[in-house]
């Protein structure tokens, strides 16, 4: 019987424009770095290049720590007024990048109806920023983190997607058996990678991503598809 519900986020229970997103994302951080007295132009590549390290990372650190080893060894600037610098920018200026999430009613029916249904639900988001970050995404999208018993995020991470190492931490971390488990996503490569953990994985194809791998796909629909599969999933409470 399925009891665990995990999650992707971005394409999934919300509708991020992820290019313009990232782009603009780095625009405000390097302003932010140059009103706190830091260069920019000399830390962005870091920044950038530190994020491709996490993507490497092997499990034996967590990506913020395979982050900021990174970062520290590789600039000669002070790393807690760098750290002090990037919290506050995603504690403020982050804030200004809410125009690049647009909120998905039925997913947000989704998350309620199987929080009453008794599932536990789990957020799988690729692990490359701070949980405070991904949870600012998710308000901005409508969806309450508090409905979640686990987010994944470069604090608690030490590998990224499509590396099956990636969930077999999550499922280690909650104590899950994969025979009770599902994944919703909407990438065919990053999320269903799951599969080969033996949990199955369904796609949502409105916002799908890598569509050149769909058949690899055996369980897939719209968000109204998804959303009457999980009308028939039984209350477990």
């Amino acid at each position: 019987m399925i009891k665990n519900i995990i999650f992707d986020l971005d394409g999934t229970l919300i509708n991020t424009l992820q290019e313009d997103l990232d782009k603009n994302c780095l625009i405000k951080m390097r302003q932010k770095f140059y009103s706190d007295g830091l260069d920019g132009n000399l830390l962005m590549p870091i920044i950038i290049n530190g994020i491709e390290i996490i993507a490497k990372n092997n499990g034996e650190k967590t990506n913020e720590e395979a982050f900021w080893e990174y970062v520290t060894q590789n600039s000669n600037i002070s790393i807690e007024k760098l750290k002090t610098s990037l919290e506050q920018f995603y504690q403020e200026d982050y804030n200004q990048l809410n125009g690049y999430v647009k909120r998905v009613e039925i997913m947000q029916k989704a998350v309620q109806l199987l929080k009453e249904k008794g599932y536990n639900l789990i957020l799988a988001t690729n692990p490359y920023f701070p949980a405070t970050a991904i949870e600012k995404r998710m308000i901005w999208g409508n969806i309450n983190p508090q409905d979640f018993s686990y987010i994944s995020s470069y604090e608690n991470s030490s590998y990224t997607k499509p590396n099956t190492k990636y969930y077999e931490e999550i499922i280690t971390k909650n104590n899950l058996k994969t025979s009770e488990t599902i994944m919703f996503g909407n990438d065919l490569i990053c999320d269903l990678s799951i599969e080969k953990i033996k949990i199955p994985c369904f796609i949502i194809t409105n916002h799908m991503c890598n569509i050149h791998e769909i058949e690899k796909c055996k369980l897939k629909g719209d968000y109204e598809q998804f959303f009457y599969y999980i009308q028939n999933l039984p209350n477990i409470c």
